[in-house]
C-alpha cells in the first residue's frame, strides 16, 4: 500500500489497482467538530494504534531504498475516491443509533 499526503489531500492506493481512496483535511476537521461520541468506537481506535505499534515492532526483511522525487508524485491513471462522502453517512447513521 502507498500513500502520499500533498499537504491537503491523503491519497491512498495498492500496487496494481486501478482505484484508491483520498480525504482531504477539510472533510476530517468538519467530521471531527460533528463528532459523536461512542465508547465503543475510541476503544477500538485505541486498540488499533496499539496493534499497528505492535506489528512495527515485529518487522522483519525490511527493504530500505533510496527514494527518487517522482516516488512522491499521484500516479496518473487510477481512481481516487473520495472518502468523505462515506464517512460523512456512517457519522449519521451513527447519530440515528444513540437518538
Amino acid at each position: 500500500n502507498y500513500s502520499i499526503f500533498d499537504g491537503e489531500t491523503t491519497y491512498t492506493w495498492s500496487e496494481g489497482q486501478k482505484t484508491g481512496t483520498k480525504i482531504s483535511l477539510d472533510c476530517l476537521s468538519d467530521l471531527e467538530s460533528e463528532e459523536v461520541e461512542v465508547e465503543e468506537e475510541v476503544e477500538t481506535e485505541n486498540d488499533a494504534e496499539e496493534d499497528f505499534a505492535d506489528s512495527l515492532k515485529d518487522a522483519q526483511n525490511l527493504k530500505c531504498e533510496d527514494y527518487q522525487e517522482t516516488d512522491f508524485e499521484i500516479p496518473e491513471g487510477i481512481e481516487f475516491i473520495d472518502q468523505c462522502d462515506l464517512l460523512e453517512a456512517q457519522q449519521k447513521m451513527l447519530e440515528g443509533f444513540n437518538q
